[in-house]
């Protein structure tokens, strides 16, 4: 049989694999206190996605998307509020990895919501500012605490790219739209189910990282990353030793 020749088939090949990534920086992965959210320990959400063949999918990318998967065969993209951040700017002494020149060229973010607006300070309790949806969003790549992973098609690529690209310059706001609300609802548009990470109407990854772990033992897509006690860089609390009571 030619499988080029049977659109059925063509239509529903799975052609890549979405990552729903959760990173938490609280005493508990599950929960967050009120003196964490006030010392900003929020953690973050966000989203990968690999490309089997990635020359499949370039005829109908857009950039910066298409320039990252032609380079390196994924990408990654996650909701900032936008904050003045000169360093990122810099080209020496980053502490971590911006954009190079070529991504820049073809739109890509410099990550972590930096700006050069000395107006934007990053998210607020009483208001919604500025966001920026980051492609390439490297920040915490290395400290997923869990992740649940879904195969796509290229029709359920597309839905989740027209999902991402009307909302990359949304507002932020911390209650009603922020990182996971901005994950969970590009999962949503890629025509798959995922966890609410909602409690009380308001999104935070603590709590997606809770119906997650929930999960974890009968969902094998789920996986969670072992315990690494280590203190918080800022405060020098000790985080990610345990999880809530509720969870165990």
């Amino acid at each position: 049989m030619n499988l080029n020749k049977n659109p059925t088939i063509r239509i529903t090949k799975k052609v890549a694999t979405l990552s729903l990534n959760v990173f938490t920086e609280t005493f508990s992965r599950s929960e967050i206190t009120r003196d964490e959210l006030k010392d900003g320990q929020v953690g973050h959400t966000w989203i990968s996605l690999k490309f089997y063949n990635p020359k499949s999918a370039l005829k109908y990318l857009d950039n910066p998307t298409r320039t990252l998967v032609k380079k390196e065969g994924k990408t990654s993209m996650g909701f900032w509020p936008l904050k003045y951040r000169p360093e990122a700017f810099i080209t020496q002494g980053r502490d971590h990895r911006f954009t190079t020149n070529q991504e820049r060229d073809s739109g890509c973010t410099p990550g972590a919501g930096a700006s050069q607006d000395t107006s934007h300070s990053g998210f607020s309790f009483e208001k919604s500012v500025p966001g920026r949806v980051e492609e390439p969003d490297r920040v915490h790549q290395k400290e997923i605490k869990i992740k649940k992973e879904y195969d796509l098609t290229h029709e359920q690529v597309k839905s989740m790219m027209k999902y991402v690209n009307k909302s990359r310059n949304n507002d932020y706001n911390l209650y009603h739209y922020n990182c996971t609300t901005f994950a969970v609802e590009s999962v949503k548009a890629a025509g798959q189910t995922a966890p609410s990470g909602s409690k009380y109407g308001i999104c935070f990854p603590n709590v997606l990282y809770k119906e997650l772990y929930q999960n974890s033992k009968k969902d094998k897509r789920i996986i969670v990353e072992p315990f690494d006690t280590k203190p918080h860089s800022e405060t020098g609390r000790l985080t990610d030793v345990m999880h809530g009571d509720e969870t165990e």
